[in-house]
């Protein structure tokens, strides 16, 4: 968690995106695996 908000503080614009991002892609996969 501390390197993800050090990068947020440092690039929010790209870093904040993009986490947000994968996070959803990586959430939605896990749940279509699971079903």
């Amino acid at each position: 968690m501390a390197q993800t908000r050090d990068t947020l503080l440092k690039d929010p614009a790209t870093s904040d995106s993009a986490a947000s991002i994968n996070n959803c892609y990586a959430n939605l996969l896990r749940m279509w695996s699971d079903v």
